[in-house]
C-alpha cells in the first residue's frame, strides 16, 4: 500500500490492511483516517458503521445501499463497496 493505485479491488485492499496489520500490531489502536487527494491536501477520520455497496460512476457519483441481501432490486450495476 506504499504506492497510489487506481481501481483497487476491495478484496486485494483488505488483504494488504491485514497483511500490514500483521507486520506492524501496534496500529490496531490508531485512529483511521484517509487523504482527500493524492496530494494529501485534506484528511478526515474513516466514520463508523458498516460498510455499504452500490454503484460509483468513477468520478463523484454513486448510489450506495446498506443492505446487500436487497441487490436483486438494485436499479444500478453494483460495482464498488464505500467504507465511510
Amino acid at each position: 500500500m506504499s504506492s497510489r493505485r487506481s481501481n483497487v479491488k476491495f478484496k486485494d485492499y483488505v488483504t494488504e490492511l491485514n497483511e500490514f496489520l500483521e507486520k506492524n500490531p501496534a496500529v490496531g489502536e490508531f485512529t483511521t483516517i484517509y487523504a482527500a487527494d493524492d496530494e494529501g491536501n485534506g484528511f478526515q477520520i474513516v466514520a463508523s458503521g458498516d460498510p455499504v455497496v452500490g454503484n460509483f460512476d468513477g468520478e463523484y457519483k454513486g448510489e450506495f445501499m446498506s443492505h446487500p441481501e436487497d441487490l436483486a432490486e438494485y436499479e444500478y450495476d453494483i460495482n464498488a463497496v464505500c467504507i465511510n
